[in-house]
């Protein structure tokens, strides 16, 4: 495998995504076995989300546009972010029972998405642990 290639897909390879892949698939093992545990059962899927979805659409990018230095800017996330708050914290509610209205789980979005900004969403080797800079926008 190429240098260029892990680059493009470290997104996937860092280990807080990796972490986070493997403690949502961990929480939701428990759950389809009856298994709640308070505080993780109401908030650990809302904060691993935008680690596990950004990862995903940041190695996309960069397999698509052929660049190991691109990195998801600002005004690509919090929309995203906005949306994912407004429909499931405030539309499905309102129209099935499965959904429950809870501000905190917007709290847990925001944290996790500032986990993403701050430590994955990074230009650069393997691991992305090289600082973004102004220029590596597109």
């Amino acid at each position: 495998m190429s240098i260029v290639f892990r680059q493009r897909i470290a997104p996937l390879t860092h280990p807080l995504f990796i972490l986070a892949v493997v403690l949502a698939a961990i929480n939701q093992w428990l759950e389809s076995r009856s298994i709640y545990l308070p505080l993780v059962h109401s908030y650990l899927d809302d904060f691993l989300c935008f680690p596990i979805v950004f990862s995903v659409g940041l190695a996309s990018y960069r397999l698509v546009l052929s660049s190991e230095k691109y990195v998801l800017r600002p005004i690509q996330i919090w929309p995203v972010v906005i949306l994912y708050t407004l429909v499931f914290e405030f539309i499905l509610p309102r129209y099935s029972d499965v959904y429950t209205s809870d501000w905190r789980d917007g709290i847990a979005y925001i944290c996790g998405t500032v986990v993403f900004l701050k430590w994955i969403n990074r230009a650069g080797r393997v691991g992305g642990h090289l600082r973004k800079k102004k220029q590596d926008y597109p």
